[in-house]
């Protein structure tokens, strides 16, 4: 919304509700927009950030394991986009993204691995 020209104590001059709707209509801004783009802009740079991970995983620029945490933090944290892409990623057999486990090599080459597939499976 833009600032106001008028001092506080002309603006609540207002008599009726009606005037105060008309008063205030002219001062919003006229960039609304649907809630299914929002949802959708959303929803794609969750995505692309989620994929920059993966990404930064399989070339080995950022630890798997961190990598694959940040993954699975964005996948819970916007589960209501239904981000289902990312399931094949976040999702290794018998392990819970916030088990206990242990943090040792093999773990870390599998998922480097699943990250490799999954951007594989990506650009088929």
């Amino acid at each position: 919304m833009r600032l106001h020209s008028k001092p506080l104590n002309e603006r609540h001059r207002l008599v009726s509700p009606t005037n105060a709707v008309l008063y205030f209509l002219p001062t919003m801004e006229k960039n609304i927009h649907s809630r299914k783009h929002r949802v959708e802009s959303k929803r794609r740079e969750v995505i692309e950030s989620a994929i920059a991970n993966v990404e930064a995983v399989a070339e080995g620029r950022i630890d798997p394991y961190e990598g694959w945490q940040k993954v699975c933090g964005i996948f819970q944290n916007n589960a209501g986009l239904g981000l289902l892409e990312l399931k094949p990623f976040v999702q290794i057999e018998g392990i819970h993204p916030n088990s206990t486990l242990s943090v040792t090599e093999e773990l870390r080459d599998t998922i480097r691995r699943n990250a490799a597939r999954f951007l594989a499976g990506r650009r088929c």
